[in-house]
């Protein structure tokens, strides 16, 4: 067809396009180098961005283990020494400094410097936190040394390194690792000296200092770490972009810390590296100006001409230790040619251009227009709209309709069952009583049916719930994420106990997704079964008690009587004596049960006045015989006068009850028990229950008043954590301090009724 008006309006178009299409090739390759500096900008910035990241994250590492041995070294400060238990190995050497070849560490007290008693205690102090030096050096393969120097002029180096590098007078507190940290008044952090020629021979480094502090504020000495460079920047050195692209480190005033043109220089022990970034570039200004752009911002792109080279130089400035890290690039590796750029736009744009054509006469009335019409019926669809598609065509389009149609249907169907199981689900989930979560691998909450505070879905549950760094003891999580199995156990946190129960979800390649957590609290449960059985015991006692008592005093009424008549009718003075001994006896015996039978008596939920001396006599005749059986004696001194206390008897009952049964069980050998009670200020009363077994382990002090904590192979441990609970509700306090032939419990009760009740 000659005539045709298809071919007509091709031919127009594509005149009408030439000068169009010109145009736009200019001005998109003046687009395409705008948008190629940006995109070199951009990738700068994102790998600028990323080494120094990495760089933060490695100094931070290290700052935060020196920080920890600090703790360390004020931890063991504090420890109390015997000097004359001092290792034989520390010998002054033939320069007179006091060394220990054969130890895995090194010593070095210069010679001008005595050996006397607080050195002493220091060398043997600083020898506790060897362990902690070790796990740091072989933790961290970029250490090459840790020690720590103390405000004596004491030095402890880890690994050994021989102390002939020094002088014999050598005083480390004159060093620069020494005074940085000591002139940080404000304990902001660990502190970074210049880079420096190592000692010990790892060539160059720098060091993390520290100090740490006595009890009385003063610095007790400083903690360092020797970093070796060339592993502190190895992801710096390892860096290459293209030909001629490198990576440097430098310091705010220009020092190099690492470049590839200086990587080779040498030096002496102990000489800073002094050679400055520009000065390696003596003819180039532009270098000049660069290093001054570089000191005044903290991060920027510099774009600079060199030896008719177009360069640019991204930086961004290191807060952790103020160093400054640059990338160095040749901008023509990354520039496209124009000349390709132009033939390669041409030759895309007339391409399809001319498939445009040729496709769009081909397939606009056969496809086009019915994908138009199912394209937007299918936007409804995605919209929510499931309606059947209107495209009737028997064609594949029409045959993609039908598809769409069938799928639209069942989508309705099971979106409606699953809408119904989640509502469903929702409902159980959030009826429970208890707290109930679901976990991912990494202990994140990502459902719980209680209400909580802040950010839960960013953190662990044992943050957002518990407010700790780690998992609770006891956690079944664990063991369900290591066996994918069900596992149940008991948790305590904050004096609560909590059932916890942990269920895998597991999805079709039985792989573990989820973890569905049921948190239940049997604080309450576990008080009362402890008071239930103590109750019952105080009960069968007091029954038992009370029967054998009154069994006691119809033979008693009768041999008083039988005395009685007895002094009548005998003159002689050995036997009035004799009759005067029974009637002691006998008055003795009848005090005995009535203070039996007032121990029996019940008073719970009763507070009152009570006589100590009183409860505690009650209590010592129910353990006298076990008492005399280990050997064991006590001492009851509480004066003439009575010592009262205020509360409920019987709670006060099981209190002595438990504390005297635990003096008993630490003196199996037999010792002695001394029970005392004084009256002090502000209206309480304070006693202390003293025995001679053996001292309880310090770790373990803070412990004992913990539920389920307890070293007996049968203890349950809910002993004095009942005794802690009864004496906070008479309100009272209770502390146990270990003394030097035994242990001592303190207890402090309201010696009469408080104004408030």
């Amino acid at each position: 067809m000659k005539n045709s008006f298809v071919k007509k309006t091709i031919i127009t178009i594509l005149i009408i396009s030439i000068i169009p299409f010109a145009i736009f090739t200019a001005i998109l390759i003046k687009t395409v180098q705008s948008f190629e500096e940006e995109r070199i900008e951009e990738s700068l910035n994102m790998i600028i961005i990323e080494k120094v990241e990495t760089m933060k994250k490695d100094l931070q590492k290290v700052e935060n283990e020196v920080s920890n041995l600090a703790q360390w070294a004020q931890a063991a400060g504090e420890y109390k020494v015997d000097t004359a238990q001092i290792s034989k190995a520390y010998k002054r050497n033939e320069k007179d400094v006091l060394e220990a070849p054969g130890k895995e560490t090194s010593s070095y007290l210069p010679g001008n410097i005595a050996l006397d008693q607080e050195i002493a205690e220091e060398i043997m102090q600083t020898e506790a936190i060897v362990p902690a030096m070790r796990n740091m050096v072989q933790n961290n393969k970029e250490l090459a040394y840790v020690y720590m120097v103390t405000d004596r002029g004491f030095m402890r180096v880890y690994p050994y390194l021989d102390n002939s590098i020094f002088a014999p007078n050598h005083d480390q507190r004159n060093d620069p690792f020494y005074l940085i940290a000591k002139e940080d008044s404000n304990r902001e952090g660990a502190k970074w000296t210049k880079t420096y020629y190592d000692y010990g021979g790892n060539g160059w480094i720098i060091t993390c200092s520290k100090p740490y502090y006595k009890k009385d504020g003063n610095i007790g000495g400083v903690v360092c770490a020797d970093v070796i460079l060339s592993e502190l920047v190895q992801s710096i050195v390892e860096f290459r972009i293209g030909d001629s692209g490198f990576a440097f480190v430098i310091d705010k005033d220009g020092g190099v810390i690492y470049h590839p043109d200086m990587q080779d220089i040498k030096g002496k022990m102990g000489d800073i590296f002094q050679t400055k970034y520009a000065e390696n570039y003596q003819e180039s200004s532009a270098r000049q100006n660069i290093l001054g752009e570089m000191k005044q911002k903290n991060s920027g792109l510099i774009s600079f001409d060199e030896e008719g080279k177009q360069k640019a130089i991204v930086f961004q400035r290191l807060d952790t230790i103020d160093w400054i890290i640059g990338i160095e690039i040749d901008k023509e590796e990354y520039s496209v040619g124009k000349e390709y750029l132009t033939i390669g736009v041409w030759t895309s744009i007339l391409s399809l251009l001319l498939l445009m054509i040729f496709l769009g006469s081909l397939l606009s009335k056969r496809i086009s227009t019915p994908i138009l019409q199912l394209t937007e019926d299918v936007q409804k669809m995605g919209e929510g709209n499931l309606i059947p598609l209107s495209v009737n065509t028997e064609d594949e389009v029409g045959m993609l309709a039908k598809a769409f149609n069938s799928m639209s249907q069942q989508i309705s169907e099971y979106t409606g069952e699953l809408i119904y199981s989640k509502n469903q689900l929702e409902s159980v989930f959030n009826s429970i009583d208890d707290t109930m979560l679901i976990l991912d691998r990494n202990y994140q909450i990502k459902k719980i049916n209680k209400v909580i505070t802040g950010n839960i879905q960013k953190e662990p549950c044992y943050k957002a719930l518990r407010k700790q760094e780690q998992p609770c003891k006891n956690c079944p999580v664990q063991e369900t994420l290591e066996g994918l199995k069900q596992h149940k156990s008991e948790v305590v946190f904050d004096d609560e106990i909590f059932h916890v129960a942990s269920y895998p979800v597991l999805d079709e390649l039985d792989q573990l997704k989820e973890i569905v957590v049921l948190e239940k609290s049997v604080t309450d449960q576990k008080i009362l079964e402890k008071e239930l059985f103590q109750t019952e015991k105080m009960a069968v006692i007091g029954q038992m008690v009370a029967g054998v008592t009154h069994e006691l005093k119809s033979p008693l009424s009768v041999i008083k009587g039988a005395s009685f008549l007895l002094k009548s009718g005998i003159e002689g003075e050995e036997e009035s004596e004799v009759i005067g001994e029974i009637d002691a006896n006998i008055t003795r015996a009848e005090k005995i049960v009535y203070n039996m039978l007032d121990f029996s008596k019940s008073s719970w939920g009763e507070n009152k006045v009570h006589d100590s001396r009183t409860l505690m006599d009650q209590i010592y005749m129910l353990v006298r015989q076990e008492c005399v059986r280990k050997g064991i004696n006590v001492y009851i001194n509480m004066g003439e006068e009575p010592v009262t206390i205020y509360g409920n008897s019987d709670s006060f009952k099981n209190i002595f009850l438990n504390i005297i049964t635990n003096a008993m069980e630490a003196m199996e050998e037999g010792g002695n028990l001394t029970i005392t009670a004084e009256h002090t200020e502000e209206n309480k009363t304070c006693l202390r229950f003293k025995n001679t077994g053996s001292a309880i382990e310090e770790e373990n002090l803070g412990k004992i008043f913990e539920p389920f904590f307890t070293t007996k192979e049968k203890g349950t441990g809910l002993g004095l954590w009942l005794v802690y609970k009864e004496v906070i509700r008479n309100k009272g306090s209770i502390k146990v301090k270990n003394k030097a032939d035994g242990v001592e419990v303190e207890i402090v009760l309201p010696a009469e009724k408080p104004l408030e009740e």
